[in-house]
């Protein structure tokens, strides 16, 4: 039996191509990600974390696989990292287990590609004779992911893949994962930033007597962190449909919040329709308001950008724009032709999204000045024309 592993491949994309196409591995592993179209000097970090409830290979709950940071740069001329599920031996870090991952790419402060996988079925271990191998791509240049094995092709960021659709023969069961219904439900931000929830087939130790009709979600919406309020229902979905994308709302990092939870409709012998016990309740951190717009969507950039002001020349104030591809501290100040500071804008911590800034400059005389802004170790910086 093969041994079950992420193994991330790092070399020059012709050597990667020739790799994937041999029947024989070269390396154990069941997940592999090439690194191609590397420059002269690189560095990245592979940060696979896990997102709700795990399970071990005994299908009991488990913190032992909360997965892990994996460091790699260009002294590494053949690299990999190996991280095995909790079944098998050897033990490469970090071990992950029957539990729902993101798999990240970051270079520095910058998530640049990132996926979900899920393992949570109590069909594995048993199934693990299935061929597991899962391979992808991760372009340099392009910084995006791409599923070589199958062939899916382009991974868009934020996008969910299950086992259980990806490998053929793997199974969908929850009976037998300890606890399962009160564990059940996981959220992640969505390809859209949308909170996708994610649970399974109903599975208790008790089983209600009759037919299960539907999934029913309810939610509290907009309230502060750790302290939801009335729980409304919000939407019935398919009786085998165990995903629902809430799409009046936007995951970030706010003062504002919203949590849900997950309950069974059934119908009885005498057609009287009821309802499981809920789920575990789940949270997710919504956007700042005042970022949200108009629109159902919102682009969370993943590149550090500073804009050109706008209008420029200007007479007497003008717009700056920045965007952040995580939450981290901005400072922009503006400083004069000597270089002395002169106004400082932003000097705090601010989500990842555009940001919009008035520079009112009426005290200033009239001249070339320059706006900079700085994110950890990252620095941009514009000219901007006062005349008046």
């Amino acid at each position: 039996m093969k041994h079950i592993l992420i193994s991330i491949f790092m070399m020059a994309s012709f050597y990667s191509a020739d790799l994937f196409s041999q029947e024989q591995e070269l390396i154990p592993g069941e997940v592999h990600i090439a690194f191609v179209n590397l420059p002269g000097t690189w560095s990245f970090t592979i940060k696979t974390n896990s997102v709700g409830t795990v399970w071990d290979h005994d299908h009991y709950i488990t913190t032992d696989y909360p997965g892990g940071d994996n460091y790699y740069d260009q002294n590494c001329a053949l690299c990999w990292h190996a991280s095995a599920l909790s079944w098998f031996y050897p033990p490469h870090e970090p071990v992950l287990s029957l539990g729902l991952y993101e798999i990240a790419v970051w270079e520095g402060p910058f998530k640049r590609a990132w996926f979900y996988l899920d393992y949570r079925t109590s069909h594995l271990p048993s199934a693990s004779n299935y061929n597991l191998d899962l391979k992808l791509d991760y372009d340099v240049t392009n910084k995006t992911l791409d599923f070589v094995k199958p062939p899916l092709g382009s991974v868009s960021n934020g996008s969910y893949y299950a086992i259980w659709d990806l490998v053929q023969g793997i199974k969908h069961y929850t009976s037998g994962l300890e606890d399962y219904w009160d564990n059940a439900l996981a959220i992640v931000a969505n390809t859209d930033n949308h909170p996708l929830l994610l649970w399974g087939p109903y599975s208790a130790s008790s089983t209600p007597v009759g037919t299960i009709v539907g999934n029913k979600i309810y939610r509290s919406a907009g309230h502060p962190p750790g302290q939801p309020g009335n729980f409304t229902a919000i939407e019935t979905v398919g009786a085998s449909v165990y995903q629902f994308i809430d799409e009046s709302a936007l995951v970030g990092t706010g003062y504002e919040a919203n949590s849900y939870y997950v309950t069974c409709v059934v119908e009885g012998a005498s057609k009287r329709l009821f309802e499981t016990g809920p789920t575990n309740t789940f949270e997710v951190r919504l956007i700042d308001p005042k970022k949200r717009g108009n629109n159902k969507t919102l682009y969370i950039p993943i590149e550090f950008a500073l804009h050109q002001n706008y209008p420029n020349p200007f007479n007497p104030s003008t717009v700056i724009s920045y965007t952040l591809p995580v939450f981290s501290k901005a400072t922009l100040k503006v400083f004069d032709a000597l270089g002395r500071e002169v106004a400082l804008l932003v000097d705090e911590y601010k989500d990842a999204g555009l940001h919009l800034v008035n520079f009112d400059a009426s005290s200033l005389p009239s001249g070339v000045y320059l706006y900079r802004i700085q994110m950890g170790s990252h620095v941009e910086a514009r000219k901007l024309i006062l005349q008046k």
